[in-house]
């Protein structure tokens, strides 16, 4: 009984947290190659200083 109503839920919980850790750290390195693509690559997506992007609503 111990067996099946403490360990076992435990071992789930435990995979499913490292899961979304696989999936988070894809995540981000997906974001980084997006936003950093490297020093020979062009930005895939253009970066605005703070006053660049207020200029259309003043």
């Amino acid at each position: 009984m111990l067996l099946r109503f403490r360990v076992l839920p435990l071992v789930f919980v435990i995979s499913l947290l490292s899961g979304c850790g696989l999936a988070s750290k894809a995540f981000y390195s997906a974001g980084d190659k997006l936003f950093q693509p490297g020093d020979d690559a062009v930005a895939s997506m253009q970066t605005y200083s703070v006053a660049q992007f207020l200029q259309p609503f003043t």
